[in-house]
């Protein structure tokens, strides 16, 4: 399987991701409906980067993330690189394509913005595998009351998510 990494950069790949994502929104949560998709995804379109993940011609999943401040406010300037969203179709989930994912993604924030120092990310506190698979590279700092159930907060230095990927 050949998968390629492409940043969202005109009109055609944002319509491209706005229909993906609303057709498999259910990849990102199971109980997101229709409207709070569209809310969201008009919401943050404007304050966030989003890496398309193909197979060919097909999109198969998103990576979205956007620059923040300590309270999670949006801020271009801000220390935090927030994983907003990402998902990927399940027949073509797979550790090397999440590793290959993560490493784009982190590679192209390194280069672009020196001044981002933490990399955080919320989960849903009663997801085993992903909860298993964050704690590889991050530690949960808190918990929060999300959208659909009890989060976990999650952050890691970039200089570790660093070596993780084996930028450093």
């Amino acid at each position: 399987m050949s998968v390629q990494f492409t940043w969202c950069r005109s009109d055609a790949d944002y319509a491209r991701f706005v229909l993906y994502y609303i057709r498999n929104r259910h990849l990102f949560s199971e109980q997101l409906n229709l409207l709070e998709s569209l809310f969201y995804v008009l919401d943050s379109i404007q304050r966030t980067r989003i890496l398309l993940i193909q197979s060919g011609e097909t999109l198969i999943g998103w990576g979205q993330f956007g620059y923040v401040n300590e309270a999670y406010e949006p801020d271009p300037e801000g220390p935090i690189l927030f994983m907003q969203s990402t998902a990927v179709a399940p027949d073509h989930r797979s550790p090397m394509l999440f590793f290959l994912g993560f490493r784009e993604m982190i590679g192209s924030v390194i280069a672009e913005t020196p001044h981002v120092r933490e990399f955080h990310f919320f989960a849903l506190r009663d997801h085993t595998y992903l909860n298993r698979l964050y704690s590889k590279f991050a530690q949960i700092i808190g918990q929060r009351e999300g959208m659909h159930g009890e989060e976990n907060i999650y952050a890691t230095g970039m200089d570790e998510l660093k070596r993780y990927l084996r930028l450093a």
